[in-house]
């Protein structure tokens, strides 16, 4: 007998294999088209991260099409080389607020959040219709953290 997978599953397990230290979700203005929210995510929110902390980061995004009276946002799990971004998240939160850019129009724009394998795993995965709707950043970095989180 064949067994049926389930790709929320198996998205699930993938997800929760990765050292991650925040999970962060970003709203997406509507002046911001679908197929451009990645590059905006790396250049208002990832790129400024690492220069605050003066490290690399890796992430997986999901971007969300809405439900109920959500609109679209995104999902990202994300770890740095360092491992200091669990204990800077405030002070991160902080200084991504008080910056104003196409993506962060607002002080509510941003919600960064402590990673809890519980629940964001199987939360981002759930978001997943197509392979295709996965992003990452870094993958040089995500597969080293895959790597030492596996030994």
């Amino acid at each position: 007998m064949k067994m049926i997978v389930n790709p929320t599953d198996s998205y699930t397990d993938w997800f929760s294999s990765y050292p991650w230290e925040c999970f962060v979700t970003t709203r997406i203005p509507p002046a911001i088209a679908i197929n451009c929210v990645h590059d905006h995510l790396i250049a208002d929110v990832f790129r400024p991260i690492c220069r605050h902390l003066n490290t690399r980061l890796a992430a997986i995004s999901v971007i969300t099409y809405g439900h109920g009276q959500h609109k679209p946002h995104v999902h990202s799990l994300v770890a740095s080389k360092s491992k200091v971004l669990a204990e800077s998240i405030q002070d991160v939160l902080t200084t991504l607020q008080s910056s104003r850019s196409e993506l962060l129009t607002h002080s509510n724009a941003l919600d960064i959040r402590p990673y809890f394998i519980d629940r964001h795993p199987a939360y981002v995965a759930g978001h997943i219709i197509e392979a295709t709707d996965i992003n990452y950043y870094d993958r040089k970095l995500l597969a080293e953290i895959y790597q030492g989180a596996s030994t």
